[in-house]
């Protein structure tokens, strides 16, 4: 034939078409660069179907590469579409951390770099930022992807739909911020003081790239509350009076978000109590 078929094509061919030998070697080029690949990678790497680059062109063959691969034991499946492979040592064969796990559902490999798909949220944030002692009983993230519930070798990880279709490093530092700042009134065994001191460390590390995102992103997700606190935050932190955020505040509201002079300089500017 005068093209190159995709592997799906060849499968539906019948013989009069393509023999059998061709789709085999087909399937059998796609398995052998799988099987490679998965003999370079480390101990304890995990991983998803889609991180093949032939997966895209040829989910099938990936896939049932990647089946053979977990009969022979080389790979273990631990979700729907993702795996891990095992270290081998003489007591039998030794799986990843829990990190391991989280990271799989916050990544996905995009050719030689990582993709983040979703960001730590939650309880889980609260508690990776010091700002409670209460350990949280399951892993919470917000993802690009949708929303998940798994239980993964006894890890409970949960997802909702992220507010935003793209994430980056600095994407990411601004929404965990939103996201602090709008459970600010709720965080269990609270230390206000300690909580504005770590928020006006991570809202110190902003860009103006970070500000325009927060400008955006604020405006069209969170509510007014939020805002308001956000721009006393970046006013007393950065020097910076967002217009933008300011603009969208009623100027005959107030916000009880408990926040007073102790906690930012310019509580009243901003309609905060």
């Amino acid at each position: 034939m005068s093209r190159i078929l995709h592997i799906n094509e060849l499968l539906s061919l019948s013989f009069t078409q393509t023999d059998n030998s061709s789709i085999w070697v087909v399937i059998m080029s796609i398995a052998q660069k799988v099987d490679k690949k998965i003999s370079r990678w480390p101990d304890f790497k995990v991983f998803r179907l889609q991180d093949f680059e032939e997966y895209k062109d040829n989910p099938k063959a990936v896939s049932e590469a990647l089946s053979r691969q977990v009969k022979r034991e080389n790979i273990i499946r631990f979700s729907n579409g993702r795996f891990y492979k095992p270290k081998m040592t003489r007591y039998g064969k030794v799986r990843p951390g829990q990190d391991a796990f989280v990271e799989a559902f916050l990544y996905k490999s995009n050719k030689k770099r990582k993709e983040q798909i979703a960001y730590i949220t939650g309880a889980s944030l609260l508690y990776e930022w010091g700002l409670t002692t209460q350990v949280p009983s399951r892993v919470q993230m917000a993802s690009t992807e949708g929303t998940y519930d798994q239980v993964i070798k006894g890890i409970r990880i949960s997802a909702k739909k992220a507010s935003v279709d793209k994430l980056n490093e600095n994407r990411v530092l601004v929404l965990q911020v939103l996201d602090v700042v709008k459970s600010f009134k709720t965080i269990p065994d609270a230390d206000y003081e300690n909580i504005v001191r770590v928020l006006k460390k991570y809202v110190s590390r902003f860009n103006k790239s970070s500000i325009r995102e927060v400008e955006n992103i604020a405006v069209k997700y969170y509510r007014p509350s939020v805002r308001a606190f956000m721009g006393a935050l970046m006013e007393d932190t950065l020097g910076y009076q967002s217009k933008k955020l300011k603009e969208t505040l009623s100027p005959l509201s107030q916000y009880i978000m408990g926040v007073n002079s102790n906690l930012v300089n310019n509580p009243g500017a901003w309609q905060l109590q």
